[in-house]
């Protein structure tokens, strides 16, 4: 077993280079700048739209599901242009 970071400062470091990380794919991905856009843009009318807690986030849900997904597929064209 490798003696490295436990406990809170694994959970710590793991958050600063997941930052780290999306700093990156912001900087570097057009693709990436594009969805935040259009997530910042349609959250802000989801609030608008929404009348309570729930109708919001049944809105807002898709939005965060397309960043994700952009962001995997991100990564996994990282990899593949890695190899």
């Amino acid at each position: 077993m490798k003696s490295g970071k436990k406990g809170m400062k694994r959970i710590i470091g793991a958050f600063f280079f997941s930052l780290a990380g999306l700093k990156v794919c912001i900087s570097e991905e057009t693709s990436v700048r594009q969805i935040l856009a259009v997530f910042v843009l349609f959250f802000i009318i989801a609030c608008f739209l929404g009348r309570n807690f729930f109708e919001i986030a049944f809105l807002v849900l898709p939005l965060f599901l397309m960043v994700f997904a952009e962001l995997v597929n991100t990564a996994i064209e990282k990899i593949i242009d890695l190899v």
